[in-house]
């Protein structure tokens, strides 16, 4: 009982609660006793303690406290406890790897298949090194304070890896790493009680993980020569590859100006040939017409081919050294004077004004009158070549530092800069292109430049698109050769050059119009005026001296046959084609490439633009008339199978540009059927034609005109109605007739027969 209980010191602890109840401990169980029931209840740790229950002790009088447990009973003063609020050292008590505590070296508790990392204990341990895969371990650690030790706090970090420190309890003192990369770690630890501040030194243990075989500084180093020996492999492989590509690029590149120089000589010695040839076999077939004629235009085109030939040789002999350049004292002044005048025809002819101006009035030097000539004749004869009319060429001679001074400055349309560079190269053209404004090889400034240099002079040129160029020609002045007064005979002027330039388009007297009409398109007046000789009294031929040209009289004339050259300036023969085979107003003109450019590639690229013939120059006037007659032929073709039109209209499988041509004809008379206003005039402003070009191509394609064409169709019409209940009149008036008796008079010329007959003949087959 309860008395009983209070007959011993009263050591045991106890609590009263607000009911009366007695609560306290035995060395056991937690005990209640009720005073007023005399009840005594033994609880389990389950059941609830009474509210202000919290110690389990019991204070004396003399303040000496009584706590009981489960071994006996502890009595301490309070007066008597000492309190540290120093912080704990903190030691790393344990390692693991994969979840393993690692045993030491060589210890009894050594099985591992590997080796162990540990030579001593853990907590005497500084480093650690580990093998690459070694990389998933763990760490405990515990703080040496037994005061409270599950109030005791942690801190701990493994730097290279935790950006901070990391807090955990005493429940949790261990941390586990996986997965760490290769490096040097250090993993520090240190320790706190619940009231004391974080200790200032920490635990640590320096962990080094290694890195693979594969990716030791060893390897990489292996990696970076394998990788920089197949780099420079690769390199040099590619470097052969580009250098290979770069000369088949360049041989490419030299082939390409292989054939455009072979072209464009091919087009310089084919052009003089053909008028030569052609001219001699004129002479040859009517000596008393063609003689005088004849033979002006063999020489000029023979001194033409003698000019290039002479250029190409002088050539060759410089590169080889072989050309003389015999050297004489003499007065230049006269000399260049001499050569300027040589031009001045050339230069009238084409409205450019032509000026020499000198600063002094003698100057005796030693010179080559051969290759001064040359070389000035060739600038001069550039510098007209590329000037437009109204333009102006100066040549100016000076002294300056012991040096003759010669300028060539023209208005011309300049040299763009990137060509600058090349001008002076062999067979260079600034402009290459078959539409090149004028002709030529690129032999003239190659072999100025070459006789500059025998000379022991220079060069230099500057230039400016649209407003011109300058050539300075600098010769130092010597006099150590014989005096010597050149003859007039020893200055170099190319006469096919100095002469004066016909620039109008070349026709043939009389014409008559019921002859076809032939357009020829060729930009050389010698060879236009031939390819007309050769045409005349079984054509007319009216002449254009360029493509542009050339396709605004083919859209305005629609001739029945057009000739036409491939290199010209302002528009190729290929462009002429194009454009006059894709314009509904002359898709069926015949058109004749008559060229130089007789190559095989120049051929089908002519016929793809849809020529209908290619002829290379010179030609065989037979073969050119029967390339003529032939064309003709097969437009009596075209206007044999449109020749019902237009009461016939339905294949288009043959002659689809000429088909659809004429279902547009068609079409737009049925829209204005019932109009009698509707006539040529109203027609030619649907269709877009002038009325001389719309008669033109219904001829060519018909063979009718374009009233039998309106007529036709109008009666074709009336034709159907008569199949209809409408009366004779109603019907003329629904094709556009006001008058019935002249509607009767058209449908009987057009039918041979009466509306009202052709009405009955209807009703009684039916």
């Amino acid at each position: 009982t309860y008395e009983e209980f209070l007959d011993i010191e009263p050591a045991i602890p106890v609590l009263e609660d607000s009911r009366g109840r007695i609560w306290f401990f035995n060395s056991l169980h937690l005990i209640r006793y009720d005073p007023n029931s005399k009840e005594v209840a033994i609880l389990g740790p389950d059941d609830g303690l009474p509210a202000g229950f919290y110690w389990t002790g019991h204070q004396a009088k003399s303040g000496q406290l009584f706590m009981g447990g489960i071994e006996g009973l502890t009595i301490f003063h309070p007066d008597s406890i000492q309190t540290s609020y120093e912080p704990p050292r903190t030691v790393i008590t344990d390692f693991r790897l994969f979840n393993k505590t690692v045993p030491l070296a060589g210890s009894r508790a050594d099985t591992l298949e590997w080796a162990s990392p540990l030579a001593e204990s853990i907590i005497f341990t500084n480093k650690i090194r580990l093998k690459h895969w070694q990389n998933y371990f763990s760490l405990e650690f515990a703080a040496l304070d037994l005061t409270s030790p599950a109030t005791n706090r942690y801190q701990y970090q493994l730097v290279g890896y935790d950006e901070d420190w990391l807090t955990t309890d005493a429940k949790r003192r261990y941390v586990t790493y996986t997965n760490l990369d290769p490096g040097t770690y250090t993993f520090r630890v240190r320790g706190a009680t619940r009231k004391s501040t974080w200790s200032t030194s920490a635990a640590t243990v320096e962990i080094r993980i290694l890195a693979p075989w594969w990716a030791t500084i060893w390897a990489y180093t292996a990696y970076a020569l394998l990788l920089f020996a197949i780099l420079r492999t690769i390199y040099i492989f590619q470097l052969r590859r580009k250098v290979a590509q770069a000369e088949a690029e360049q041989f490419k590149e030299l082939d390409a100006v292989k054939t455009k120089l072979y072209t464009n000589i091919t087009h310089e010695f084919r052009t003089p040939l053909t008028v030569i040839l052609g001219m001699a076999g004129k002479v040859e077939e009517d000596p008393k017409k063609w003689l005088g004629s004849g033979i002006d235009s063999i020489k000029r085109n023979g001194q033409r081919l003698l000019h290039l030939v002479n250029q190409m040789l002088d050539l060759s002999r410089l590169e080889l050294g072989k050309l003389a350049l015999n050297m004489h004292q003499g007065d230049v002044i006269p000399f260049v004077s001499y050569l300027v005048q040589s031009y001045e025809s050339y230069a009238e002819s084409k409205g450019i004004q032509l000026r020499f101006e000198k600063s002094v009035n003698s100057l005796v030097m030693d010179h080559s009158a051969d290759a001064l000539s040359k070389i000035i004749s060739n600038l001069i004869s550039n510098a007209l070549k590329h000037t437009p009319d109204g333009g102006r060429v100066t040549v100016g001679l000076d002294v300056q530092d012991n040096q003759l001074l010669i300028e060539v400055i023209d208005t011309g349309v300049g040299i763009p800069e990137d060509h600058l560079s090349h001008i002076f190269d062999q067979f260079y053209q600034v402009d290459s292109g078959i539409t090149r404004e004028t002709e030529g090889t690129g032999i003239g400034l190659a072999l100025v430049k070459e006789l500059v240099d025998r000379l022991k002079g220079d060069i230099k040129v500057s230039s400016q698109e649209k407003v011109g160029t300058q050539f300075k020609v600098l010769l130092p002045i010597s006099r150590k050769a014989e005096m010597k007064e050149p003859v007039t005979e020893m200055y170099y002027v190319p006469e096919n050059v100095i002469q004066p330039l016909v620039t109008k388009d070349v026709t043939i007297e009389p014409i008559d119009n019921k002859l076809p009409l032939i357009l020829l398109v060729e930009d050389n007046e010698d060879v236009a005026a031939y390819i007309s000789s050769c045409l005349v009294g079984r054509f007319q031929v009216i002449h254009a001296h360029n493509g542009k040209v050339g396709v605004e009289k083919a859209l305005k004339l629609i001739p029945d046959l057009i000739i036409c050259d491939v290199m010209m300036p302002e528009m190729d023969g290929y462009q002429v084609c194009q454009l006059l085979k894709q314009d509904e107003r002359s898709s069926h003109v015949p058109i004749v490439m008559l060229t130089a450019k007789a190559d095989a590639d120049s051929r089908l690229q002519g016929l793809r633009q849809g020529a209908d013939a290619y002829l290379a120059k010179p030609f065989q006037p037979e073969e050119l008339d029967l390339r003529l007659n032939n064309l003709l032929y097969l437009r009596g073709q075209i206007q044999s199978h449109f020749g019902q039109f237009p009461s016939n209209l339905q294949d288009a499988n043959h002659y689809p540009q000429e088909h659809e041509f004429l279902s547009k004809v068609k079409s737009k008379i049925l829209e204005h059927l019932a109009s009698e206003d509707f006539g040529i005039p109203e027609l030619c402003l649907a269709i877009g034609l002038s009325r001389s070009q719309l008669h033109r191509k219904l001829k060519a394609i018909t063979g009718k005109s374009t009233s039998l064409i309106i007529r036709g169709v109008r009666m074709n019409e009336a034709r159907k109605l008569l199949h209809s209940d409408l009366t004779i009149s109603e019907i003329a008036y629904e094709v556009g007739y006001s008058s019935p008796n002249y509607f009767s008079t058209m449908f009987s010329e057009s039918f041979g027969i009466s509306p009202t007959e052709m009405r009955d003949k209807n009703s009684m087959q039916q």
